[in-house]
């Protein structure tokens, strides 16, 4: 299993009750949310429209107490603290070109 991987599971396995968003249910726009299933992408503010994806574990910071949110937020860090670690030791490396400048236009 991969770190961000064992670093999810571990955050999912010390909080089993978490309020976790249900796969195809809307996030509230606007609301503040962490994914543990995907730890590193750091908290996130809901768009409009956005819903949860079966890929998803989406935690509202309004639906759990502050010492709980700010344990899942400490663990994203360290995971994507270890993320950018390994990257610049050559581990991990991106697979895409980090050239981003033709994004966005039609050839």
């Amino acid at each position: 299993m991969s770190e961000s991987g064992s670093a999810a599971q571990g955050a999912v396995g010390d909080h089993t009750d978490l309020p976790f968003v249900p796969t195809g249910e809307p996030l509230i726009a606007h609301e503040v949310y962490i994914d543990v299933l995907n730890p590193g992408q750091g908290p996130c503010r809901a768009l409009d429209g956005q819903t949860a994806g079966s890929g998803n574990g989406y935690v509202a910071e309004k639906d759990v107490d502050p010492h709980i949110w700010d344990h899942l937020v400490r663990l994203d860090g360290e995971v994507r603290l270890r993320q950018e670690q390994n990257q610049q030791s050559g581990k991990d490396s991106p697979s895409v070109d980090p050239d981003i400048s033709g994004i966005g236009h039609v050839p």
